[in-house]
């Protein structure tokens, strides 16, 4: 059996994220480039990343769909 782990960056507020048990109110900042933090993975290897636009989950504005795409390029 294989186990695939699949990293994620959650952003927020143009922020990379992590939520406590996806509560909007517990949030904790880990890095304020979700960018430089896409990269930190790539360049540890990893081939696949779960990006996440908390703005837009929460709200149904895709603020941050400009970082995504430059994560994706």
């Amino acid at each position: 059996m294989t186990l695939t782990l699949y990293p994620a960056v959650d952003i927020r507020d143009g922020r990379a994220v992590r939520l406590t048990q996806g509560a909007a109110d517990a949030e904790t900042v880990y890095d304020d480039d979700p960018v430089a933090a896409a990269l930190r993975f790539a360049e540890a290897g990893t081939e696949w990343l779960h990006v996440v636009d908390l703005d837009a989950a929460f709200t149904g504005e895709p603020r941050n769909r400009h970082l995504i795409e430059t994560i994706v390029a």
